[in-house]
């Protein structure tokens, strides 16, 4: 259907169904003519499209935004223990946070032999179930 006809106005009638324009904004004066004008401004209802964004903010702020909240809080603890049990770099000690809380709970064979051969069997353990009693303590 197109938008204009052949003098390159917009037809307007009191048949046309205003959600099928082409246009959906607000018609400016100079896109019609007088004779075809029903009403000076016809607005595109918007209504669902707010509606729906409505809903995709709100679902945000109840679900994504406390599991983030969640995982900051475990985060920063999980942190603070780590450098307590041993004396590494903060960038490290994310990573093997990251690591631990990506693998359940526990720091896999590969990356502990990749990332991490400086730490001994009683730290990594001792920082596994540290780690594991804050990301369950937070998360009940």
């Amino acid at each position: 259907m197109p938008c204009h006809d052949q003098s390159g106005l917009l037809p307007l009638s009191k048949s046309l169904d205003w959600g099928s324009l082409c246009l959906p904004f607000a018609l400016p004066w100079w896109l019609v003519r007088e004779e075809h004008v029903l009403r000076t401004r016809q607005y595109w209802d918007a209504t669902r499209y707010v509606e729906y964004l409505y809903g995709c903010v709100a679902e945000t702020i109840r679900r994504d935004l406390r599991e983030e909240l969640g995982f900051l809080a475990v985060f920063d603890q999980a942190l603070t223990e780590v450098m307590n049990i041993v004396d590494m770099p903060d960038r490290r000690a994310s990573l093997l946070i990251r690591f631990i809380l990506q693998n359940r709970g526990t720091l896999s064979k590969n990356k502990r032999g990749k990332e991490f051969p400086e730490l001994t069997n009683e730290e990594v353990l001792s920082i596994e179930s540290a780690i594991r009693e804050i990301s369950e303590s937070i998360n009940q």
